[in-house]
C-alpha cells in the first residue's frame, strides 16, 4: 500500500476538528472571566460541531501476515508493527468515544450553556464538571500522531528490507521505490520525531566507554 493508506486518517475532517476545538478553547479562555452569561457574545455565537469521524482502517491482519510470513525483519520492524497496531486500536476507541458523545449531544436537545460546559470542561448549570470531550480530542490527536510516525517508519523499514532481499537474489537488481512522505511533510502532517525518542532509544546502540 502507498503511504497515503496509512496517513489517510489524518485528513481534513480530523485536522479541522482539532483546529476548531483548539481555536474555540483559545476564544473561551479570553472570555471565561466574564461569567459567560446568557447575553455573552461567545455563548450566542457558540456552535459545536456534530461531525462524525471515520475510524482508521489499518488492515492489521493483512499487514501482519505479509511481515511475519514473507519478510525477514529485525526487532525494530516488528516493534513498529506492534506499536502501530496498538496505537491504531487506541485511536479508534477515542474516535468512537467522540462519535458517541456528539451523537448523544445532538439528540439530547440540551441547552446551549450546558453543551458549552461539556465542550470546554467547566462547571455547568448542574454544578458538575465533565472534561470527557476535551480529553477525547487530545487522545485523538496524540494517537493520530503516533500512528503516522510508526507507519512512516514502518514504510521505510519495509522498503529497506525489500532492497536487501532483491540484492540477495540479484546483485544488479533495482532498488525498491521508497514511500514518499514529502507532501505530508509540506502539509505539516508529520509529528515531531522527538516525541518518540524513548521508542527510538530502545534500538540505539550505546557507545562503549
Amino acid at each position: 500500500d502507498s503511504p497515503d493508506a496509512y496517513l489517510s486518517v489524518k485528513h481534513d475532517q480530523v485536522v479541522t476538528l482539532i483546529k476548531i476545538y483548539e481555536k474555540d478553547c483559545e476564544d473561551y479562555d479570553k472570555v471565561k472571566n466574564d461569567g459567560l452569561t446568557e447575553q455573552s457574545n461567545f455563548l450566542q455565537d457558540f456552535s459545536p460541531t456534530y461531525k462524525q469521524l471515520p475510524e482508521l482502517d489499518l488492515r492489521a491482519e493483512i499487514l501482519s501476515k505479509h511481515i511475519y510470513e514473507q519478510i525477514t525483519c529485525d526487532r525494530r520492524t516488528l516493534s513498529l508493527l506492534g506499536w502501530l497496531i496498538r496505537n491504531g486500536d487506541s485511536l479508534n476507541r477515542f474516535i468512537n468515544r467522540h462519535n458517541s458523545t456528539i451523537e448523544i449531544n445532538r439528540l439530547g436537545n440540551k441547552e446551549k450553556n450546558q453543551l458549552l460546559a461539556e465542550y470546554f470542561g467547566y462547571y455547568g448549570p448542574n454544578n458538575k464538571q465533565d472534561k470527557t470531550y476535551g480529553v477525547t480530542i487530545s487522545g485523538i490527536e496524540e494517537y493520530l500522531d503516533s500512528c503516522i510516525y510508526f507507519s512512516s517508519q514502518l514504510c521505510k523499514e519495509l522498503s529497506n528490507s525489500a532492497d536487501k532481499i532483491a540484492k540477495k537474489i540479484d546483485s544488479n537488481a533495482l532498488t525498491c521505490t521508497p514511500a514518499n512522505f514529502d507532501i505530508a511533510v509540506e502539509k505539516g502532517l508529520m509529528p515531531d520525531p522527538s516525541l518518540f525518542s524513548e521508542f527510538e532509544d530502545m534500538f540505539t546502540e550505546k557507545e562503549s566507554s
